[in-house]
Order: C-alpha cells, then structure tokens, then sequence
C-alpha cells in the first residue's frame, strides 16, 4: 500500500481515495438500513404478487436507461481525464455528447415499451387477471420514469467524474431512499400500488433536475465559452467508440443479472419472482460495498493512466483489489452461514424455505463475478473495454443457456444455480487475463498479493460462526454473533497484513484525520496556505 502514499502527490490521492471510498460505503450502508427495515412493510402492504410489480419498476427504469449506450461509463472515464489535465474545453464537449446520449435512445424506447405495454402485462408475464390493468399501469410507470432514470445517470457520472462522491451518493442516496420511504407511507395511507408507481416517477422527476442542476454548477468553465454541440474529429470518434463498447458490455451484463427475472417471470406466477427478488436485493446492496471501491477507482485509474504514472497505476490496481475483498467477505460470509435464520427473522419462514438456498448460491455467483470487478474497472479506466465485453458475453451466453435449462425443471433455485455456473466458469480467468496482460502480473502474484490474506480471514471467519449458527434464531444473539465474527475476521486480516501495509494503513488514518474539523491547527495552516497563494 505504499504506492499512494509514497509521495506529497500520491498522499493527497490516497486521502482522497480513501474519502471517496468512506462516502460511497456511508451511502450504501444507508440504503441497506433502509431496505432492511422498509422491505417488509412493502410486503405486507403489496403482496407476493404486488410486490414484484413493483419491483418491475425498478427493473424497467433500468433496462431502459442501457440505451443511453454506454454514456454514463464514458462521461465518467473523459471528465476525469480531461479535468486531471485542465482541458476545461474538452469537458464541455463530453457534457454535450453525453446529454444527448442520455436521452434521445431512452426516450425511444421509453416509448416503444409504452406502447407495447398491455401485450407485455397479459402475454409475456405471468400476472394474474385481476392484476393486469395494475400490470399496465406499472409498466407506463417504468416507461416514463426510464428517461428520468437515465438523466440521474448522467448527474452521477458527472460528479463520480469529478470525483465529489459525497454529492454522489447524496443523489443515489436521495433517489432510492425517497422511493422507499414515500411507497410505505402511501400503502400507510390507504393508497395502492398505482400510486406508488405515479410516486416513483415523480421522484425520478424532481431527483434528476436537482442533481442535474448540482453538478453542472460544479463544471468548471470553458475558456472558450461552451459552444460546442458535439466531440470533434478523433475526440469525438474516441468518446463514440469507448461508449459503444461499454454499452455492448452492460447489455451482456445485464443479460447475466437481470434476464434471469424475465424467465422466472415468463415461466412461473409473479409470486415466485418476489422470492427470488429479495435474495437480489439484499445482495446488490451488499455487492455494492465492492463496486463503492470500482466506482471511486475507476476515475483514479483514468486519471493516473492519463498522466502515464504507471508504478502507482500498478499499487492502486493492487490495494483496490484486495480493499474489495476486505469490505465485503465478511458480509457473504454472514449471509450465507446464517441464511435461513436471517430470512426467518426478517421476512418469514415461508421466505426462509423458498429463499434460503438460492441466497446461498446466489452469494457465491456474486462473490465469483465481484472476483472481476476491479479488473473490470481497470480495463475501462484505461481505455481497453474490449476485454471486458469479451468476459460479460461468455458469462451472459452461459447464464441464459443454462436458465432456460434449468428455470422450468428447478424454478428459482435452478436461476441462482445458472448464474453460479456462469461465473465460475468465467469470473475467475478474467481477473487473472486481465491482472497479466495490463499489469503484468502472473497468477501466484495474483493470489498471493490480493485473494489468499482476504479468503483466509474469511475461513477464520466461517469457522468460528458454523458451530454457532443454532443460536441465530432471535436478533440479538443473530447481532452479537456477527458483530463478533467480524471483530475476530478484521483482527485476524490485521495480523496477515505484511509489516509495510499496515505501517501505512496508519500514515493514511492519520492523513485522513487531518482533514476531520477537529484538527483546528490544520485547517488554519490550510486556509492561511490559501490567503497567501491567493495574495
């Protein structure tokens, strides 16, 4: 970990780091909390049924929202760069660009689905006769809230671009939480679920002109004034090029963890969806604990590639690998020992008999592919995509091959077995095709340096709560046995941590504290530093 720590430069990327990283994890650890405790409410006041049309919502908006091609990824990756290096101009062109692609493919599509809505309620999902006007309603919903979605999209990128995670997380944060909390409170109110749907795309509405309005008026300005519609030339052909590629990916992506829905939905009552909606849900908020380190990696690697520090390029790649690992071991770990008994206390036993299997091997699919994550966001960050859409299509064909097999004969639990196929048959030589052909790094320095200290913690982890796991059935011994676990998981991690790394995990700590409030005599150093450049 001394790579970003080495020097005056480096130090103050670290810190920086380091805060985004704190930022992102403060945000999804909210909304974890808030899906913990509202998920259920949403339940009973839906239903089984009612439950997965909303969220259909969800799913819609973002299927939708792929038809920006690719943009968010590329405005995030050419903002950085381009502000790394002060070409304010070239900002502006990517804004412009990006605008466009955030809105004109998504409309169109928004549309077509509007259209096609009832041939969608009635003949390809399974939604029961009395749903299916509710049915039509909530997919016009997901339609008009798709482009909305889509410009949220485009803020996010804007800000992840200029590396201001806290307004970042402010607006994901605001966009899902509002959804959540306002749904309850309508059900509360005797509303039902077409007013939730209409509450949905007015919150995507409000959400995408505020956070919109917030990072535009964080751009820096244009010396040549803002006057250009689109990229030029090469520049332009670079944005368009990189952008496609992406796309390409995020639709074999999404073809791996979200096609699965459609075919449960295709083949078995909406009911059955819920189940396996859950599970999903719980592990999207936990996988994100890993994609919170990708996301604030990606524009640093972007940034160190454009200035060519290829030595720290290297450091960050690895400390970004195995803090992914660190954050999120324990929580899969948890989750799948104690499943059953989670599911139990927080939903039911019914969901706990249905869910608890495919939880588990859910966790491990997820686990598998968060192996790739951080391969992933180096091969976008410097500019070679191409790798990753190779990994997300062999993953993709393999999962919807083996879920048309697999879904009629096992229902959900053949869904989640499908997708752990997939990604133990390509996750893995991803991560290593990508660590030897961009960093050069072989697969004993792969396991050695990022996978063995994280994995062995976590047996340690395993091993202590397996024996115990009969006392999980109430909340506080459930609590007390993770946080335990945990507490034991980081002590050991500690101890397996090289002499060098743990040296300076404590000169970053205490870079970090230095820009708390409390540290008075540093801020009056800063803020005179300031007055003098400024005089």
């Amino acid at each position: 970990m001394t790579g970003l720590a080495a020097s005056s430069p480096g130090a103050s990327r670290a810190v920086r780091f380091g805060s985004n990283v704190a930022w992102n994890l403060l945000g999804q650890v909210g909304l974890l909390a808030l899906g913990f405790l509202l998920v259920p409410r949403l339940l009973q006041g839906l239903g089984a049924e009612g439950y997965a049309l909303y969220g259909l919502l969800g799913i819609l908006a973002g299927y939708l929202s792929l038809l920006s091609l690719g943009a968010q990824s590329a405005t995030q990756k050419f903002i950085a760069e381009h502000t790394a290096c002060g070409e304010t101009d070239r900002v502006w062109e990517v804004l412009y660009s990006s605008a466009f692609l955030h809105t004109a493919g998504v409309l169109l599509g928004a549309a077509a689905v509007f259209l096609l809505r009832a041939p969608l309620a009635h003949d390809f999902l399974n939604i029961s006769p009395e749903l299916r006007q509710t049915g039509d309603w909530v997919i016009a919903c997901g339609a008009a809230a798709s482009v909305f979605f889509s410009w949220i999209q485009f803020a996010v990128a804007m800000l992840q671009g200029l590396q201001r995670f806290g307004l970042a997380n402010l607006v994901t944060l605001s966009q899902n939480g509002l959804v959540l909390a306002g749904s309850v409170i309508l059900l509360r109110l005797g509303f039902g679920l077409r007013a939730v749907a209409l509450f949905f795309v007015l919150v995507q509405f409000t959400v995408a002109l505020a956070s919109l309005a917030a990072a535009l008026r964080l751009m820096p300005p244009a010396s040549r004034g803002p006057g250009l519609a689109a990229l030029r030339g090469a520049a332009r052909r670079g944005f368009a090029g990189y952008a496609l590629t992406v796309f390409f990916t995020q639709l074999a992506w999404s073809a791996s963890f979200q096609w699965d829905k459609a075919i449960i939905g295709y083949f078995f009552p909406l009911t059955q969806l819920t189940y396996y909606l859950i599970p999903s849900f719980l592990l999207r908020r936990f996988g994100i604990l890993a994609n919170s380190v990708m996301i604030t990696a990606f524009p640093l690697l972007s940034e160190l590639s454009g200035l060519g520090e290829r030595g720290t390029l290297l450091r960050a790649y690895r400390q970004c690998s195995q803090l992914a690992l660190w954050l999120i071991i324990p929580g899969f770990a948890l989750l799948f020992v104690l499943a059953p008994q989670f599911l139990t206390l927080w939903l039911g036993g019914e969901f706990a008999s249905r869910g608890a299997w495919p939880l588990r091997l859910l966790l491990s699919a997820y686990f598998l592919h968060l192996l790739g994550t951080m391969p992933l966001a180096a091969s976008y960050g410097l500019g070679r995509p191409s790798s990753a859409l190779a990994w997300q299509i062999c993953q993709a064909a393999i999962s919807v091959g083996a879920w048309f097999f697999l879904i009629p004969r096992l229902g959900i639990t053949g869904a989640a077995l499908g997708l752990l196929t997939a990604q133990a048959l390509t996750a893995p030589p991803y991560a290593l095709l990508v660590s030897r052909s961009l960093f050069s790094m072989g697969p004993a320095e792969y396991l050695g340096t990022i996978v063995l200290r994280p994995l062995a913690a976590g047996g340690v982890f395993v091993l202590f709560l397996w024996p115990l796991r009969g006392w999980a059935w109430a909340w506080p011994t459930l609590l007390t046995l993770a946080g335990i676990s945990t507490v034991l998981y980081y002590a050991v991690g500690f101890r397996l941590l090289a002499a060098e790394e743990r040296m300076t995990l404590a000169k970053l700590w205490a870079a970090l504290r230095s820009r708390l409030p409390g540290d008075g005599a540093q801020q009056l150093r800063q803020r005179h530093g300031i007055r003098r450049n400024e005089q």
